[in-house]
């Protein structure tokens, strides 16, 4: 369960940033059409079929040859690749190729071009959506934060899995600070809200200011 949890979590966290970057690009793009382009049950339909992606890539797993295995040079659980290579390697080009070539042109491109510094300068003159550019920067960096954390270790898996274990095998150490900079893109996150955005650190001293008051309400 471990196994398969973590890796539909992780299909889902793909897929949700692959749609936030393409919603912001959309809304800094083209904000005159973003309501008709974005609406409201487009986003359910998306949200809903990151997450049935994300379950269907499990379902073959999980009731064919496929199995999970302790993964011990990180301690945790994982998909055993070796069982359904064909499978595996398919699957996971379809995975990863659709969200990558999303963030490299909705984040990594466009952002550095002359036509998204414009549109900057027109949210600048509407402060009720200034902060549109504000997210669409934080997701370009999650999405920066996100490659770098979880590439090593995906090329690791794949290069072993293309070569066979006993062709080559990286060692134990490799393989655990591989596994573990992957996990600690979810650690990441948090700390790049609260130093970008600035709606997130107010929700942080209103979550605060109020629990601090938790104790003179039992005390009361």
């Amino acid at each position: 369960m471990e196994a398969y949890l973590a890796t539909i979590l992780w299909i889902a966290s793909v897929y949700s940033l692959m749609w936030m970057s393409i919603d912001h690009y959309i809304a800094i793009r083209k904000p005159d059409r973003y309501e008709t382009i974005m609406s409201p049950m487009k986003c359910i339909c998306w949200v809903a079929f990151v997450w049935l992606a994300a379950f269907c890539f499990c379902f073959p797993g999980l009731f064919g040859d496929s199995g999970s295995m302790y993964y011990k040079q990180a301690y945790i659980c994982i998909i055993d690749w070796n069982l359904q290579k064909a499978y595996i390697i398919t699957s996971g080009l379809l995975i990863i190729v659709p969200p990558a070539i999303a963030l490299i042109f909705a984040n990594f491109i466009y952002i550095f071009t002359s036509n998204y510094e414009e549109k900057c300068i027109i949210y600048e003159k509407c402060t009720d959506s200034y902060s549109r550019p504000e997210h669409y920067f934080i997701n370009f960096m999650i999405g920066i934060v996100f490659g770098i954390t979880w590439v090593p270790w995906c090329f690791l898996q794949m290069y072993e899995l293309a070569l066979g274990k006993g062709t080559f095998t990286a060692s134990p150490t490799i393989h655990f600070c591989f596994s573990w900079l992957a996990l600690s893109n979810s650690f990441s996150k948090f700390i790049i809200y609260v130093i970008l955005s600035h709606d997130f650190r107010v929700g942080l001293k209103t979550l605060y200011s109020r629990t601090s008051c938790a104790p003179n309400m039992l005390v009361l």
